[in-house]
Parts: structure tokens; sequence; C-alpha cells
């Protein structure tokens, strides 16, 4: 060992003497972000959980939905018409396990958890007051397990409200 060695050595050494360590601070950041989390133990094992959204409801029965609200008139009918195309294909990637939905999820047969997805789509044109109600419609009547729709800035913000 050299003097450099010894010298960085003596100095960890008094730091470790004058505070805490660097392993002691990293022990209690973790028991810092751990110790909150152990409350919520016993609603992950829960047998009676609360719906969240539209679950469980939603997942019922044969066939899940999922909703795109897309401008398909006004400014934005033409990225809208692409965004509606895209989800009528992942929608049928999904149904028919298609090739690229192995590679995404090799476990899953076909669908949702084996349930037909049904994609249900409604015109907004880029206006955030129809948008919320399209997705409010889809929400109240179908039970949508997944929402989609921002084309404009505006929408996504009324969506998101």
């Amino acid at each position: 060992m050299g003097r450099h060695d010894d010298r960085s050595r003596s100095e960890g050494e008094a730091a470790r003497r004058e505070g805490i360590s660097r392993r002691d601070a990293l022990r209690l950041g973790t028991g810092a972000v751990l110790i909150p989390g152990l409350g919520h133990i016993n609603w992950a094992f829960a047998q009676d959980k609360p719906a969240i959204g539209t679950w469980p409801a939603g997942s019922q029965g044969d066939t899940v939905y999922v909703a795109a609200a897309v401008p398909l008139t006004g400014t934005y009918a033409v990225q809208g018409a692409d965004e509606l195309k895209g989800w009528e294909l992942a929608v049928e990637h999904m149904n028919t396990n298609h090739e690229l939905m192995k590679k995404l999820a090799p476990k899953v047969d076909k669908g949702v958890l084996g349930k037909k997805v049904e994609l249900l789509y409604a015109d907004s044109a880029a206006k955030p007051n129809q948008a919320v109600q399209a997705q409010q419609t889809f929400i109240n009547q179908k039970k949508v397990i997944l929402m989609t729709g921002s084309t404009s800035s505006a929408v996504a913000v009324a969506l998101n409200k």
C-alpha cells in the first residue's frame, strides 16, 4: 500500500467518526422509502378491493371496450383518421393474436385477459366539450377499460380534468 492509500483510508475513517457513513445514509434512505409502502400491503392482499374507474365492471363478460374520441372532421381530421386506423389495426392484432402481439405479450392468447377487444370511437372534431361528452358516454354505457383521443392539446387538457 502506498502513502496515498493510507491517507484515503484515514480520511474515510475520520469522516465516519464525525458523522453518518455513506452506508448508513443508504440504509436510512432505503428505510425511508420502504416504510411508508408497508401500509399498503394489506390493501394488496385484500379480497374486497374498492372499484377503480370502470374496474371490475368493465372487465366482466366476454368483451372489453376501448374508446377513442378522435377528430374525424375539422382542422385535425387527417390526423384523426390516421389515429383511428392505428387503433383499428391494434385491436385487430390483439383479437387475432397477431405475430407482433406474440412478441409483446408471449403468454397472452387473444384479446385482453382472453376477452375480445372492441373499439368504440366518436368524432371529437378537436373540440374539448365534444370529446369529453363522447368519453363520458363510453364510460357510462360501455364501461370502457381504456380511453384515448388527444390530437389537440385543448382536448387533452379537457380529458384530463
